[in-house]
């Protein structure tokens, strides 16, 4: 654990948090958009298996690390708690919100919705964001 800890951080600094960023959530796009497409006309289930894996990579190695670095990058400790408190708000919320759409709806709409927040995050990410390459 310690080895992939180290290897994860040189591999953070040296493709950059935001390219890392930006890749993350356009393959988290992609393979939300595929799923929902794939669910939409039913295809064998072996390709959700094969999406969600890829999703599940690409979010561990990009998203989902990148996401506390970036914030101690650009906020104060009291800043950290609140963002903090409106991350968990935000999992809380998803957490408890997809059975309720994948059952009033459809899991389509469940993989439209994840698609469309990553996809909105890739401008976030490539408008607003500023690299922080080298800063650190």
């Amino acid at each position: 654990m310690v080895l992939t800890s180290i290897a994860c951080s040189y591999f953070i600094e040296k493709t950059g948090r935001k390219k890392l960023n930006v890749i993350g959530f356009f393959v988290c796009w992609l393979t939300m958009g595929f799923l929902a497409f794939a669910s939409f006309i039913q295809l064998d289930p072996i390709y959700a298996v094969i999406l969600v894996s890829l999703y599940i990579m690409s979010y561990g190695v990009s998203v989902g690390g990148l996401g506390k670095i970036l914030m101690a990058d650009f906020l104060t400790d009291s800043g950290m708690s609140i963002a903090n408190t409106f991350f968990w708000l935000w999992i809380i919320l998803t957490a408890e919100g997809f059975p309720y759409i994948k059952e009033n709806f459809s899991i389509t709409v469940c993989f439209t919705i994840f698609s469309i927040v990553s996809g909105v995050s890739i401008f976030f990410n490539l408008f607003v964001l500023i690299e922080t390459k080298g800063k650190t």
